[in-house]
């Protein structure tokens, strides 16, 4: 347990790596020390790394078990700031009074298994959407007749997730020869969401679950503006709920909820879940350590 800082020299140059398209790179996937889920596993690792022509990359990893994506934002930016201009001047000072507003609770049943390991294969793919792209999506999502049409002008986080969830549940059809019943879990970040003040940049896991669902009696409706709809009415339903949320019980009632729901279809082999998680207008290229802001 606790913080790991390591020093690491690159055989290659920052080049190499910023000119490629497809990012995780056998060289990149060096850049950051694993950090498995063991009981006595650090709870942060950050490497150093210094390539052959001068440039530095950070690489850190951050357990889950003690931040969301928002805390390592916070993290990374007010470290960054005090390295630039000094830890007075960190205007983003992280919080850690979660930890007493919520006292500890079991959730869900603790999971029997064992910490995953490195044997598990993981396949990533990296899809990129330009601007272009994304106003064509926006478009098509709005399209439809009368009753169709999509009830807002969807976000691009709305419609890129929208897109992909219905992608993935064609080629469950596909595989299986018959459309299955589908489950959607999207993090959603609770900061000043609730009724419940809690300190701006406070560290931990302040998460609950916006789900939408899809059912195979609903086949009529699969194009992208029924996708984006479903997706966007569980946002606004988190939202409503999160709003009314005024005391650290009603917070407790309403993520166990959602977890439990998300939890069960997981638990269930003929539903299809997947999770998602968006980071989008997180300050991950703002981190100026005194270099400029990080190459993207």
């Amino acid at each position: 347990m606790g913080a790991e800082f390591l020093e690491a020299k690159v055989g290659g140059f920052l080049s190499q790596l910023l000119e490629r398209e497809e990012r995780e790179s056998e060289m990149a996937s060096h850049l950051v020390a694993p950090l498995f889920q063991a009981e006595n596993s650090p709870l942060v690792i950050v490497q150093f790394n210094m390539f052959e022509c001068g440039g530095l990359a950070i690489g850190i990893s951050i357990t889950h078990r003690i931040a969301d994506a928002f805390t390592i934002g916070t993290f990374i930016n007010a470290w960054a700031t005090a390295c630039r201009i000094g830890s007075e001047k960190v205007h983003c000072r992280p919080s850690f009074q979660l930890g007493s507003l919520f006292p500890p609770k079991e959730i869900l049943p603790s999971s029997s298994g064992t910490a995953p390991g490195t044997d598990i294969k993981i396949i990533r793919r990296r899809f990129v959407f330009d601007g272009h792209t994304l106003s064509k999506l926006k478009a098509l999502a709005r399209g439809g007749d009368s009753e169709q049409l999509v009830k807002h002008h969807p976000s691009r986080v709305e419609v890129v997730t929208a897109l992909i969830w219905m992608a993935l549940i064609r080629v469950a059809q596909a595989r299986h020869g018959h459309l299955r019943p589908s489950l959607l879990g999207l993090t959603f970040n609770m900061r000043g969401k609730t009724a419940m003040t809690t300190p701006d940049y406070s560290c931990g896991n302040f998460v609950n679950w916006a789900n939408a669902q899809f059912m195979p009696d609903d086949e009529i409706k699969m194009e992208l503006h029924h996708f984006v709809n479903r997706v966007h009415d569980a946002i606004g339903t988190t939202t409503h709920d999160c709003a009314k949320a005024s005391n650290s019980d009603d917070i407790y009632s309403m993520v166990s909820s959602k977890a439990r729901e998300v939890g069960e279809a997981l638990g269930e082999g003929n539903v299809d879940t997947y999770m998602f998680s968006c980071w989008c207008r997180f300050p991950w290229y703002e981190a100026d350590f005194g270099w400029e802001n990080p190459l993207g």
